[in-house]
């Protein structure tokens, strides 16, 4: 019986800090979401939206990303060293001039993350329904 008492308890535990996890990445989400859309008060909009950075690699993060800000999102090759690869070609552009076209080719894309309607309405659009 202790035993089975142990395995509940760890289970119930794990299953805890899955939601802890989970509720961070929402978070997160939202944060980021926040700034999309002060960004886009200012009458700009983002034609396309990449995915950049190590948490690029997860398509559990970009599935609900795309559903929290509710449109299509790319991954693209490399995006993984997006940040660092970016500033390395700014700072390149500052010491060497050059075009910002030469300097900055779009990476390949890799697929694109489309937000489930189910999800990004109900569960992040609006949450009190």
């Amino acid at each position: 019986m202790s035993v089975m008492l142990s395995a509940a308890s760890c289970l119930e535990h794990t299953q805890r800090l899955a939601g802890y996890a989970n509720a961070t990445l929402e978070g997160v989400g939202q944060g980021l979401l926040d700034g999309i859309e002060a960004f886009e008060k200012t009458g700009i909009r983002a034609n396309e939206m990449v995915l950049v950075g190590g948490g690029s690699r997860s398509n559990y993060w970009a599935q609900m990303l795309a559903d929290i800000f509710n449109r299509p999102l790319v991954r693209r090759e490399g995006g993984e060293l997006g940040p660092a690869l970016g500033a390395a070609r700014l700072a390149q552009l500052g010491i060497d001039g050059g075009s910002v076209d030469d300097s900055f080719l779009t990476p390949t894309s890799l697929g694109e993350f489309l937000p489930n309607p189910a999800t990004a309405l109900l569960k992040y659009q609006n949450p009190n329904a």
